[in-house]
């Protein structure tokens, strides 16, 4: 067994802040950096009926908020919440193995919830989780953040290492597997978007004046 296959790797994906298209490669990163042990998503509901596909496709747990009011970040303190929960186990975890070693009530905590984490990934360009960071850090965990190039220098120095979607993307591309076959850039799924929605706009405006048109034929028959 290789040391990354030994590595614990938790993951946490801010799910209104990024984009579905980009789970293939979380996922993809995430294995290469060792086994995966949790997989956590927040965000508010239709943030995550966006994320439905990679959910599924993934066995990702979901972390539903509510947003009592516009503008409020209530999946980044759920986030935070989860990720400070996953500390506790860890130190817990750790402890029972230091001082409990080889005997059964040390596993017995291990079957029951209190795990050994190594490395965390936070899946998101936002530097609010800059302080959760360091946090983790501090008790000895490596953290990942993995984000698009748009995440400011606090986040990316924050982490341990900081891995951008594109960068990530670009290496990929030399692998026999360069990207999954239905990848669609950001640019090329809001121009499909945008063009989706042009043509519901005319339809809806060539409808309209059909309809006026027939109205206006059937009063003038009508007179």
């Amino acid at each position: 067994m290789s040391e990354n296959q030994c590595q614990r790797i938790a993951v946490f994906i801010d799910g209104e802040n990024v984009m579905p298209i980009y789970a293939d490669y979380v996922f993809m990163y995430a294995e290469e950096q060792g086994t995966i042990v949790r997989k956590e998503i927040y965000g508010a509901s239709i943030a995550l009926n966006d994320w439905s596909d990679p959910i599924m496709k993934y066995a990702i747990h979901m972390n539903l908020t509510i947003r009592p009011t516009r503008f409020k970040n209530t999946s980044d303190i759920a986030l935070t919440v989860g990720a400070m929960d996953l500390l506790t186990s860890h130190t817990v975890s750790m402890l029972a193995s230091t001082i409990l070693d080889g005997k059964p009530i040390a596993h017995a905590m291990q079957a029951i919830g209190f795990e050994r984490i190594d490395s965390v990934i936070i899946v998101s360009s936002d530097s609010d989780f800059s302080v959760l960071s360091l946090r983790l850090r501090n008790a000895g965990i490596n953290v990942i953040g993995m984000g698009e190039e748009k995440s400011n220098a606090m986040w990316k120095a924050a982490c341990s290492s900081f891995v951008t979607f594109r960068d990530y993307c670009q290496r990929r591309r030399t692998c026999s597997n360069p990207r999954p076959q239905d990848w669609q850039s950001p640019n090329q799924r809001n121009t499909k978007n945008q063009v989706a929605i042009a043509i519901i706009r005319s339809r809806r405006f060539l409808s309209g004046k059909k309809k006026a048109l027939s109205e206006s034929r059937l009063l003038t028959w009508s007179e």
